[in-house]
């Protein structure tokens, strides 16, 4: 999605460039907008109500069922699961010291392309 202008030649553009110091043509004036037709409207007074207020109807929702909860608290705090994670195998090396890195050896791709055609 491009919004760039469409690009026209010096031939198909309808406008120019003056030389410094020489004057432009007259250009016509274009038609002023008519105003539009506010017959049909009117100003109430100050403080005049301007439309018959509606009553609303206030929905019936049975809140029986509802309570409150702990203050602070916004559901039942849930026990957690704890897990026996083995760290033995585990060191830290020393300030400095410079971590090996493992290189994972990968076996090559080699797809089998020969059933697919250009068209």
């Amino acid at each position: 999605h491009s919004d760039a202008l469409p690009v026209t030649t010096e031939e198909e553009a309808d406008w120019s460039l003056a030389n410094a110091g020489e004057k432009l043509p007259a250009q016509a004036k274009a038609e002023p907008i008519p105003e539009p037709d506010l017959s049909a409207l009117d100003l109430a007074a100050v403080g005049e109500q301007l439309s018959e207020r509606q009553a609303t109807i206030s929905p019936e929702v049975d809140t029986s069922g509802l309570s409150l909860g702990e203050l602070g608290r916004l559901s039942p705090e849930q026990a957690k699961p704890t897990r026996d994670v083995d760290t033995s195998a585990l060191s830290v090396a020393n300030a400095g010291e410079k971590i090996p890195t493992e290189k994972v050896n990968r076996d090559p791709v080699n797809p089998n392309t020969d059933h697919l055609t250009l068209d």
